[in-house]
């Protein structure tokens, strides 16, 4: 084979072999990215979600009892509002949720809310009608759905805890993985080009001695 030739073959082995090595790690890098989008939208958003939904579940149940123990009806406009923000916060969860478990999580905590709800709705009722006694009672009545609703409320934390921990593992171990044969390849890659420059370099000396 003539020299030309065997340049061209020493170069397009090395060139596909390090075509080869940047299409592995930019595919890599690919799919770390996306499992860090994942991790923003199964995870970061859900959080923010689920702190404000613990805090309006809290503040409804604080505006009706100051409204009952003071005898404030406009107390309960603001836990209205805070049912209607909590649905809406459901309602996104919902749609967001992307695994099984979480689903069953937020449908448990949905069937507590509407419960939940609707001893509040209907307490608020009494204290719009100014019926303090039964509105007390209300309060009273309201107690146990609540830590039903903060009982279920915790199951999902847990279960939106344990898929963020899935995707972050599973991240984790793709960024080692893609280090480790990144390694591999680089270093097969170098090896490859040594022995090939070793042989190319050792017959062109050969020759060059020939001629000498």
């Amino acid at each position: 084979m003539k020299l030309f030739g065997k340049l061209f073959i020493c170069f397009l082995i090395v060139s596909i072999l390090f075509v080869g090595l940047t299409t592995f790690l930019f595919t890599r890098m690919e799919n770390i990215r996306t499992n860090g989008e994942a991790i923003y939208e199964v995870g970061v958003e859900p959080s923010i979600d689920l702190i404000e939904l613990g805090t309006r579940i809290e503040n409804t149940r604080v505006h009706m009892v100051s409204s009952v123990l003071y005898q404030n009806s406009e107390a309960v406009v603001s836990a209205k509002g805070n049912l209607e923000l909590i649905n809406e916060t459901i309602l996104k969860l919902e749609q967001d949720a992307q695994t099984e478990n979480m689903q069953n999580a937020l449908a448990q905590f949905n069937d507590a809310f509407e419960a939940f709800e609707g001893q509040i709705t209907q307490n608020i009722a009494y204290v719009e009608a100014k019926r303090w006694a039964d509105a007390t009672s209300g309060i009273q009545n309201i107690r146990p759905y609540f830590e039903k609703l903060q009982q279920t409320f915790q199951q999902v934390k847990e279960v939106h805890t344990a898929d963020m921990k899935v995707i972050a593992d599973a991240n984790a171990d793709m960024a080692n993985s893609t280090f480790i044969t990144s390694v591999i390849l680089a270093m097969l890659v170098l090896i490859v080009a040594l022995t090939i420059a070793y042989f190319f370099s050792r017959s062109i000396v050969t020759r060059l001695q020939l001629v000498t």
